[in-house]
């Protein structure tokens, strides 16, 4: 979930301070989820799902496909279609 989480962030383009500031959180605790260091909880998850007006489902999805580059694409181009 960090990688899509990440992935995401760039795609919109924000930094880390900026999402942070979105989701009322720490940035460092931005890069710890980003690194893998720290595990999302479900809060959070929905607080990203509400700033990205994406599904929490679609963000669980992308991130178990996250390794398989076709599915990668087609999704990503669903969510620029929107």
């Amino acid at each position: 979930m960090n990688r899509v989480l990440k992935h995401l962030r760039f795609f919109y383009q924000k930094s880390q301070s900026e999402l942070a500031k979105e989701l009322e959180l720490s940035k460092s605790y931005i890069s710890e989820i980003e690194s893998g260091k720290k595990d999302i909880t479900l809060r959070v998850l929905n607080k990203y799902s509400k700033i990205f007006n994406i599904p929490t489902s679609k963000l669980m999805y992308f991130s178990e496909i996250e390794n398989n580059e076709d599915l990668k694409s087609k999704f990503l181009s669903e969510l620029i279609k929107r």
